[in-house]
């Protein structure tokens, strides 16, 4: 996998406070599916807590991390050269200039 990363809500356990955690997108998903403990942590303004998640908090994880996979899968991919990816519609496509688009007093043939 890339070095994407996925960002979701923690509650600290003590006061319920909610914050986000960032973690490389490779590292949860190897996580979840080899079933090893899954360490969270939250910095509130009056804990410094670190936990185990419970089966809760990983299935919330994972929902997470599918939809950023469908979410990263729905992009359009860029085409090589940078040009967007064939298929785009609207005024957005890109497209090949022809002799037609340029005018005829520009000096361009």
């Amino acid at each position: 996998m890339d070095n994407s990363t996925i960002r979701f809500p923690v509650k600290c356990p003590c006061c319920g406070q909610e914050s986000l955690v960032a973690s490389r997108v490779d590292t949860i998903v190897e996580t979840l599916a080899t079933k090893r403990r899954l360490i969270l942590s939250s910095s509130c303004a009056n804990h410094n807590v670190m936990w185990v998640a419970n089966e809760i908090e990983r299935n919330q994880i994972r929902e997470y991390a599918a939809a950023l996979h469908f979410s990263l899968s729905e992009q359009p991919r860029p085409h090589r050269h940078g040009l967007p990816a064939p298929g785009l519609t609207g005024d957005r496509r890109w497209r090949k200039p022809t002799r037609r688009s340029v005018p005829e007093d520009s000096g361009v043939r």
